[in-house]
């Protein structure tokens, strides 16, 4: 099973017990984390 969001992916693997389930960065979720952290600097120095 896997669903998709804008920004995370999230892939669940549920063939045996326990249950797993992975949370990634999609393409766009790595770019807005970029600037994010340019933003973070920005307030740091203000």
């Amino acid at each position: 099973m896997k669903d998709q969001h804008p920004l995370i992916t999230q892939c669940v693997f549920a063939d045996k017990p326990p249950l797993k389930v992975v949370y990634k960065l999609t393409l766009y979720g790595e770019r807005l984390k970029l600037v994010l952290e340019q933003l973070c600097l920005w307030a740091l120095n203000v």
